[in-house]
């Protein structure tokens, strides 16, 4: 399937309706309303200019055509780190049922908003086995913690561009379930970066319906008991190593066997 760029910038994101469940969920606060595109950096799609992310782009964009697999995760250089330190967990738990990694490292909410609606998601073919979720796991770049990241968004402005990040690949892919991650922490100990990342996870969970989009936050897998980071998970409080990537795959297995079961 093709979408037109002109048509999908501008785009106009309608909410997944909740569903009822044999199930019973757990309560959830209301679910988040359409989110407006253009009310701040976080929500506004751009992308990037610089040859790196261009050509990163250009390849995910190839990979993901005519893909058929069960399983997509798109977020940011965390995302992208699958390939890197996370490689034998991503062999052990997702490529049996055919994944495909849509991440870029440095991309905020803004820039997957506008991937999704601007080719990444072009190619894609329907799950061959008619089961398919996407794991989004992205924001932590919006804070402007670290790196070059001058440009800095509210929790709020924040929560805002992951639900829109959502919203968009519901609109493109309907058929498709989502579990969206609560953004890891980060830093070695608590503190103000800790606060931001766990309010913006607080209201950007009520995009979640209990049904096709759930939400999932993992973060005290990644804590010792005293709140730190070490880094044998995240080597620069960050990103995570091989054995953090393990964690992530372990702690969502049981969430991702239920949704596409």
């Amino acid at each position: 399937m093709k979408y037109s760029p002109l048509l999908l910038l501008p785009l106009c994101l309608l909410t997944a309706c909740s569903q009822t469940s044999s199930t019973p969920q757990p309560e959830r606060t209301p679910q988040a309303s359409k989110v407006q595109l253009g009310t701040s950096t976080a929500t506004t799609p751009v992308p990037k200019t610089d040859a790196g992310w261009v050509k990163r782009n250009e390849l995910l964009t190839n990979n993901a055509a005519n893909f058929d697999g069960e399983l997509i995760f798109i977020g940011d250089s965390i995302t992208q780190g699958w390939e890197g330190a996370g490689k034998k967990a991503w062999e052990d738990h997702f490529a049996k049922r055919g994944a495909l990694n849509l991440g870029i490292s440095g991309d905020r909410t803004q820039h997957v908003i506008w991937r999704l609606a601007n080719g990444n998601l072009s190619g894609i073919k329907p799950s061959k086995t008619g089961k398919r979720v996407a794991v989004f796991m992205i924001g932590t770049n919006n804070t402007g913690q670290g790196g070059n990241a001058p440009q800095t968004n509210t929790a709020s402005e924040i929560a805002d561009g992951v639900i829109a990040c959502v919203q968009t690949y519901h609109e493109l892919e309907p058929d498709s379930k989502i579990l969206l991650l609560g953004v890891f922490p980060r830093g070695e100990a608590p503190g103000e970066i800790r606060e931001t990342i766990k309010a913006l996870n607080a209201e950007a969970s009520s995009v979640a319906n209990g049904a096709d989009i759930r939400y999932l936050d993992i973060s005290d897998k990644f804590l010792a008991p005293n709140g730190y980071i070490t880094k044998a998970i995240m080597p620069d409080f960050l990103h995570l190593s091989s054995q953090g990537y393990e964690i992530w795959a372990s702690a969502i297995e049981p969430t991702l066997k239920e949704m596409l079961h």
